[in-house]
């Protein structure tokens, strides 16, 4: 690899004779068990490490189109980019997702070193490579790709509204969205396979009721989640459109379509001159309380810190704050908003009213 000088952005591409089990070998145990318990396959304790490894390359191999759900399709478009080429521009995300391929054998890569000038390097492995290249490559695959990747955004954008659901319920409320037929049992496998590899959420199992759930990461309660959804059934979830749901998803969970949102951003980045970043992350501290049932006081106190006391400032920002406290969802109040639950409350106390007496038709004699 002589002659390539270090360059943080660029990383050169070779072939490597190392079998995927060899590139596995770094793998935690627990993370190849968690995966192959996704994927079902059955597996004892106490065996040597490569049982374990050697037993998920080859149920890899005979279900080569499990892949294509375990792996995202930005994931799978940068695999395709080491493939077919010998030197590749590499962001510094894309290096997470080259910890994802190492994972599951697909590439080894090593860092580059600024100081001694050792560039980037990623080995791709050959066993990998023949054995799925074609399967991605193919246009039936491709779209399957794009399928999964259409649910993922579904599941995603539908986590930020309800932070916790019965897997059940997640998988009707999908199904009114996509108005696609997804069998509860490929819903079930998708969440499973795809999950074991995304950072967004986690499944939770409830032994008393033999229920799985799945928890948005940013749920700071999910036992008290769980409390309320159990003694409000009767609280439909809140339906989101397609579109919504993919915006919100790639957003990151901060709809500016909520008020308050273009409110505080403007204030933030515009008024008190604050960086974009530092302002995003503000936002995004501020929607995770709001989702997690914080209170108005709790969210003032976290704006405290930023120089806008006294004066038009201040009274723009609680005025945004307010708007953002109101219309931003509750994970507990499954998706609604402070504003839709209170309307929701009082139509069904209306209801209950409307059944407390029957008129009966009479006369007089």
């Amino acid at each position: 690899m002589g002659g390539q000088e270090y360059n943080r952005n660029e990383a050169i591409v070779c072939d490597s004779n190392l079998t995927s089990v060899a590139v596995m070998a770094g793998t935690p145990i627990a993370t190849v068990k968690s995966i192959m318990g996704r994927m079902g396959i059955q597996y004892g304790e106490g065996y040597p490490k490569d049982v374990y490894l050697t037993a998920l390359v080859d149920y890899l191999h005979e279900n080569r189109e499990l892949v294509l759900m375990i792996l995202p399709e930005y994931i799978l478009n940068f695999l395709m980019k080491i493939w077919e080429n010998d030197q590749v521009r590499v962001a510094e995300e894309e290096w997470g997702f080259a910890e994802y391929l190492k994972i599951l054998g697909f590439i080894a890569y090593r860092r580059g070193n600024s100081k001694t000038g050792a560039p980037n390097e990623i080995h791709r492995v050959s066993e990998a490579k023949e054995e799925f290249y074609f399967l991605i490559k193919s246009r039936s695959s491709r779209m399957k790709i794009s399928r999964y990747s259409g649910w993922e955004k579904m599941v995603t954008g539908l986590m930020y509204y309800y932070g916790f659901i019965n897997i059940v319920n997640l998988h009707e409320q999908f199904l009114k969205v996509s108005g696609q037929l997804v069998s509860y049992d490929e819903f079930l496998s998708f969440i499973k396979c795809r999950c074991s590899l995304w950072a967004f959420g986690e499944i939770m199992r409830d032994i008393a009721r033999e229920k799985d759930y799945f928890s948005y990461m940013e749920t700071d309660n999910p036992e008290t989640m769980l409390l309320f959804i159990s003694q409000h059934p009767d609280i439909p979830y809140k339906k989101i459109s397609y579109d919504d749901l993919v915006y919100i998803s790639e957003a990151a969970g901060i709809d500016n379509r909520w008020p308050g949102i273009s409110e505080l951003g403007t204030l933030f980045v515009h008024e008190m001159d604050m960086d974009y970043y530092k302002a995003t992350v503000m936002l995004r501290s501020l929607i995770r309380m709001i989702h997690n049932g914080d209170s108005f006081d709790r969210l003032k106190e976290k704006v405290s810190v930023l120089p806008a006391s006294g004066g038009e400032r201040e009274k723009e920002m609680m005025k945004g704050l307010r708007l953002l406290y109101d219309h931003v969802p509750l994970f507990e109040y499954k998706g609604y908003n402070r504003h839709e639950y209170n309307e929701l409350f009082y139509e069904k106390q209306l209801k209950k009213k409307s059944n407390l007496f029957t008129i009966i038709d009479g006369g007089c004699d």
